[in-house]
């Protein structure tokens, strides 16, 4: 695991770039070993922490016939495989380690079809030294970042737009006003698009050219294939499951240096140590983390998960600084971002780091299986609307919120909740109603009306759409599955995993998120994976029930979040006025009568805008950073 960056300057503009400047910005992802490799007006950069072969594997790395230079960062699991594959090509191949395969596949294969080969998580860039051409890659998943700018100077590329930032001072980006209201939409801002007008994202499964410091073709290279389906039986399903899981576990648990295991006591995490544990004849370090609010504090499920697997289990009661680990946080992942939960996972790979330096985590199985309440929503909402009961059933809920309005203080106007909003709403609007922090009404009167002007509130809805429609052929159930892994997980969970992990120098890797496993996952019928209420992660549970003590995964699901709201009632209250009101970082997007009145709601207890708020809090630390105010 390691960070990469690079430039492609044009009309030899090397002097523009700070190669060195912004390694160092980067050591976090690399403490062990940082190169640079210059050819010409090009330059690749890498800074590396080791995982296998620690005496080998240095990058920048060149080919046997030196027309390559790879800077690559992340883990090729099957690359025992492909060394096998190779050296049944007649190649010899003396070292081991991924890094060494790779490159060699590239001689080989090109880079296309090595992309075609490879399994695992990774970032690359690769200079083609004969034809002058750089490329960069990305995994299928999106686990690993890139991001880039092109300009008239050239094109340069980073792990993190902090970082690119210095490789490139004299860019000066400027404020991208959509992505700022997708980010209000749903907590994170979907690729390929940045907080930054200047700097994209590479999406994930896509590859870019570059030739003469300019970008000459851009493409996907992988998708799930929502044709392909299994007649398995249900459960010949799950002994597919289980198997395939297990090979996925066992790839990732290759690593030269201590491994160990996030344990959360949830239905993810314990079947990922489980599989761990049935696949070593060791004891594996899990780790836990727990918070004084009992509502948030999952310690005692997974002392009783690590208890029955015999692992060597550690955990802490923790009472986090949010003040400090957010900043540090947007500094270097370069865009607000406003899952709350990267406050316990920063916190736990800190703890888990001072043991190890690689962790299997659970992260990806609710995308894939359905496991949120929305999947819930949905499909109750799209069932009946296909037999025509969508009218009775507002009235029903309508007749049950006044029914419960006689019996409490704090009445609720019908359509309270977001649930029975949606059943309202069009077809295409229900899921990005369901995710959203504001929705289209609260931006109108919220946002600024310059700010309005400028944007397209309906964005966020056909981004949704054209996702959706790529999986129109499959069943309903897989249809939100693909939309959650192609945008929540892809844009919100994967980064938070990555920063959070890389701000501690530690690696994570997670079974649930190999692509083999996943196109398993998508040719199976969707009531395998969800079926109904509280009944997400159907095929999962039934499939790794013997793994786990009895009646385990019988509890209802407990999110990995902060005390945010009680935060901002509290230690946060008055940086969060400080910024919101006093600096007024935000005038220019929000309406600051409004924004004083969510404020004052909030702390005197009247209305809960907790998430709101939040976003908004994280929104303003991230422009004050880079002076975007």
């Amino acid at each position: 695991m390691c960070g990469i960056l690079g430039y492609y300057a044009a009309n030899n503009h090397n002097n523009l770039f700070n190669t060195k400047n912004a390694l160092k910005h980067l050591n976090h992802r690399g403490p062990d070993e940082n190169n640079i490799y210059q050819h010409h007006n090009i330059a690749l950069a890498h800074t590396r922490l080791s995982i296998i072969d620690l005496n080998g594997g240095h990058q920048p790395i060149h080919s046997a016939n030196n027309r390559w230079c790879l800077s690559y960062n992340g883990e090729i699991y099957n690359f025992p495989l492909l060394k096998k594959e190779l050296e049944n090509k007649g190649h010899t191949i003396c070292k081991h380690s991924d890094t060494d395969i790779l490159i060699r596949l590239i001689e080989v294969y090109g880079v296309q079809k090595t992309l075609s080969k490879i399994r695992g998580m990774f970032a690359f860039a690769v200079l083609d030294k004969q034809k002058q051409e750089l490329w960069i890659a990305r995994d299928r998943l999106g686990v690993k970042p890139l991001v880039y700018t092109e300009t008239q100077d050239g094109f340069a590329f980073s792990s993190e737009i902090g970082t690119l930032l210095k490789l490139y001072p004299s860019l000066s980006p400027s404020l991208n006003n959509q992505a700022i209201d997708d980010y209000l939409s749903f907590q994170y801002i979907p690729a390929p698009m940045t907080g930054f007008n200047e700097i994209k994202k590479l999406p994930p499964a896509h590859f870019l050219k570059i030739k003469r410091g300019k970008i000459t073709d851009i493409q996907r290279y992988w998708d799930i294939d929502h044709t392909k389906t299994y007649t398995l039986s249900f459960q010949d399903a799950c002994e597919a499951i289980r198997q395939k899981f297990l090979e996925a576990t066992k790839i990732r648990m290759i690593s030269d240096v201590p491994l160990g295991a996030f344990l959360s006591g949830g239905v993810d995490s314990t079947i990922t140590v489980a599989a761990m544990q049935k696949l070593s004849n060791k004891q594996i370090k899990t780790f836990s983390i727990g918070f004084e609010d009992k509502q948030l504090n999952e310690l005692a499920y997974a002392k009783e998960a690590a208890t029955f697997l015999n692992t060597n289990h550690q955990e802490l009661t923790i009472s986090p600084n949010a003040a400090d680990i957010i900043p540090k946080f947007l500094t270097h992942y370069g865009e607000p971002h406003a899952d709350n939960s990267i406050i316990p996972t920063f916190s736990v790979c800190n703890f888990a780091r001072q043991q190890v330096t690689v962790a299997l985590t659970g992260d990806g199985a609710d995308e894939i299986f359905g496991g949120y309440k929305r999947m819930y929503q949905i499909h109750l909402l799209e069932k009946l609307e296909q037999f025509k009961l969508l009218k009775p059933w507002r009235l029903s809920r309508k007749l049950t919120v006044t029914l419960e309005n006689l019996f409490k203080k704090n009445k609720r106007k019908f359509p309270h909740t977001k649930a029975d909003q949606a059943l309202f709403l069009p077809k295409d609007t229900r899921f990005r109603h369901l995710v959203c922090y504001f929705n289209n009404q609260q931006k109108i009167d919220f946002y600024t009306k310059k700010f309005l002007s400028e944007i397209d509130l309906n964005n966020s809805n056909l981004y949704f759409k054209k996702l959706r429609s790529k999986a129109s052929k499959n069943d309903l159930e897989s249809q939100i599955m693909y939309l959650e892994m192609a945008s929540y997980q892809a844009n919100c969970i994967l980064p938070k995993v990555d920063m959070a992990s890389m701000l501690n120098s530690l690696e994570c890797r997670s079974p649930f998120m190999d692509h083999e496993f996943i196109e398993l996952a998508y040719t199976l019928p969707g009531h395998f994976k969800f079926a109904g209420r509280n009944k997400g992660k159907h095929i999962i549970k039934e499939a790794f029930k013997d793994w786990v003590p009895e009646g385990f995964f019988n509890r209802p699901k407990m999110g990995f979040s902060s005390p945010v709201g009680s935060w901002l009632k509290n230690e946060l209250a008055e940086p969060l006025q400080e910024l919101l009101i006093v600096e007024n970082i935000l005038k220019d997007i929000c309406n600051q009568k409004v924004l004083q009145k969510y404020i004052s709601q909030h702390l005197n207890g009247t209305k809960n805008h907790t998430k709101q708020l939040w976003a908004l809090f994280i929104l303003a630390q991230w422009m004050k950073i880079f002076n975007l105010k």
